[in-house]
């Protein structure tokens, strides 16, 4: 598909179901009711604004795949090694999986840091800076769960006891 207006059949596919995604978010959630003195904002506030995201991005990546390979660009450099997703994807489902996992024995303080550095490090980042984007990211998330938002985040079970 080198041809110039040809669309780039796997990009379509991923912005038609970010697009899909974020309509099926949004019809559910304007089925959410709740009584607005309990909850000004209410509960559809946050899934409209993702599903929102969602939609923006799908047309964004639809445009992007309607372009067609980069002028200039060899088959080559227009479709990337095949693998490469895999050497990105597996380690990335694996770290948040852990992530998962350990997120209540270790608690949110120990856990969060570690896990955003070694995607950081997959991404391509060096240690250090993956090291202080982890605890950034760690501190910012803190104060907006619990300082913003009051919610408490998991301390760990291994320190509780």
């Amino acid at each position: 598909m080198s041809e110039k207006g040809a669309v780039r059949r796997g990009e379509a596919v991923a912005g038609a179901g970010l697009i899909a995604a974020g309509l099926a978010v949004a019809t559910e959630a304007l089925t959410f009711n709740v009584n607005f003195l309990t909850d000004p904002l209410g509960p559809k506030a946050l899934p409209l604004l993702s599903a929102a995201l969602f939609v923006f991005a799908g047309v964004g990546v639809l445009r992007e795949a309607q372009r067609g390979p980069k002028a200039g660009a060899t088959p080559d450099a227009a479709s990337p090694d095949a693998a490469a997703p895999v050497r990105v994807m597996a380690p990335t489902v694996g770290v948040l999986l852990g992530y998962s996992l350990l997120l209540v024995p270790l608690g949110f303080i120990v856990a969060t840091p570690v896990a955003v550095a070694l995607l950081a490090r997959i991404f391509g980042a060096p240690w250090r800076r993956g090291a202080a984007t982890g605890g950034l990211v760690t501190v910012l998330l803190w104060a907006l769960f619990t300082l913003a938002l009051s919610l408490p985040l998991p301390v760990g079970d291994l320190w509780m006891r």
